[in-house]
């Protein structure tokens, strides 16, 4: 009992986002905030790609908030985090601000 109380609280508990611009646009700024933890981005032009990592996670959801150039708004909550665990997952940001969750192997 005593070993899985040491090896649940040792866990790494990481969670890598990455984000995709497929939106034809650049994003003027986009936060991404997950467990009381956010992470923001600006001037990201169409094509590109970030990584953010975040660290001592507990439940929660993603809540991506951002504008682009034109003033056209970029928002999704979705998805969703727990304490004890690792996540890699991604976000595709398309045209008008439509969001695309994709969680990959943790």
């Amino acid at each position: 009992m005593v070993a899985c109380l040491i090896m649940s609280c040792s866990m790494s508990n990481t969670t890598t986002v990455a984000i995709s611009n497929d939106s034809g646009a650049e994003i003027k700024s986009l936060k991404v905030d997950v467990s009381d933890h956010e992470q923001t981005i600006k001037n990201m032009l169409n094509g590109k790609r970030a990584k953010f990592i975040f660290q001592g996670i507990h439940d929660a959801h993603y809540v991506l908030n951002g504008e682009f150039s034109d003033g056209t708004k970029i928002h999704g909550e979705i998805g969703y985090v727990t304490d004890g665990m690792d996540f890699n997952d991604s976000f595709e940001i398309h045209e008008g601000g439509k969001v695309e969750f994709k969680s990959g192997p943790h």
